[in-house]
């Protein structure tokens, strides 16, 4: 949502998994990977993801999550890459595991911006993405860890960091996206600090 306007402009599509409601899916996608597996399952969801993208309302944009070690894969990126025009669509780089090769994520990334994607770096301020991570790969999307926003409206400290990776952001011409909202004071505060975007 666009604090401002207080309007939609874009969509996370999430997985959900059938065979057993139990299981958080981010517990598959880590079996999956532990298996050997990882790579196909996320080829599997991006390949149904961008045929749901393809329903977006128009001047939205949709998100899809991505490992950024299986986007180094040639699978994952054939996939991707043979959708064609990827104007509207950003990929979310996960944060589960550290990235060590940051020259050939920021490589495929570049093939994927060429194609008309947007990048994303999930959780930032919180686990892997660090400073390193986004000046490497500059994304236009930072999207703000969930204990950064909550309780923000009652933490300065909370609020000074958010101010910095808002700095950050503006300097790399990127957007903010601040993720885990629950209450209208959290909204306040954000769009107090500038904050443009909200889920």
């Amino acid at each position: 949502v666009d604090l401002r306007r207080g309007v939609i402009v874009g969509y996370e599509i999430l997985s959900r998994f059938a065979f057993d409601g139990t299981v958080p899916p981010d517990l598959v996608f880590a079996c999956a990977t532990r298996c050997g597996l990882g790579v196909e399952l996320d080829a599997l969801v991006v390949k149904r993801a961008l045929t749901l993208a393809g329903e977006k309302p128009p001047n939205c944009f949709v998100s899809i999550n991505v490992d950024p070690l299986h986007l180094t894969s040639p699978l994952l990126m054939e996939v991707i890459l043979e959708h064609g025009d990827l104007g509207g669509i950003v990929f979310e780089l996960t944060e589960q595991r550290q990235i060590h090769d940051l020259e050939e994520v920021s490589r495929c990334c570049y093939q994927l911006r060429k194609q008309g994607a947007f990048i994303a770096v999930d959780d930032a301020g919180a686990g892997y993405s660090g400073l390193k991570q986004i000046l490497a790969l500059r994304p236009q999307f930072l999207k703000l860890d969930r204990t950064l926003v909550s309780g923000v409206q009652g933490d300065e400290a909370k609020r000074a960091a958010i101010e910095m990776l808002g700095e950050l952001a503006e300097r790399l011409d990127a957007w903010i996206i601040a993720e885990g909202i629950e209450s209208d004071r959290e909204v306040h505060s954000l769009a107090q600090l500038g904050v443009p975007l909200a889920q």
